[in-house]
């Protein structure tokens, strides 16, 4: 595939832009949720794993429009019955990806991150996935 990120850049430059994405992500993830507002994204009784299993199935659910699909209700089913138990929970982008990113001209310092509307709450790998 091509685009501004493999044709205008060297590998060095491009290894310092991933390693800015992954240095924002940490920052990220070192917030305290609860001091900067975002304790609302959790629900009573449900774990942010749990909430997300819930959207997808919901999407799921809206997207094939009332079918049934075998495989997606027996990977939703283990999904629910298999999830772990004391995961981490801190604030969680999202939306975690380069074009989200507006990286100063070195590419290796990020200047801003976009796309907030699918924050929520849940493990920091939630970010890299």
């Amino acid at each position: 595939m091509g685009g501004w990120l493999k044709d205008n850049t060297n590998e060095s430059q491009r290894r310092n832009l991933w390693n800015a994405a992954i240095d924002v992500l940490i920052s990220l993830h070192k917030l305290d949720y609860k001091k900067i507002g975002f304790s609302n994204l959790i629900f009573e009784g449900k774990t942010p794993l749990n909430q997300q299993l819930l959207y997808w199935k919901s999407y799921q659910n809206w997207a094939l429009g009332g079918e049934i699909n075998v495989t997606c209700e027996e990977a939703i089913h283990w999904l629910f019955e298999n999830q772990p138990n004391n995961e981490p929970t801190v604030l969680c982008w999202s939306d975690a990806r380069i074009s989200n990113i507006i990286y100063e001209n070195s590419l290796d310092k990020v200047a801003a991150v976009l796309e907030w509307e699918m924050a929520s709450l849940g493990n920091p790998v939630q970010d890299i996935a």
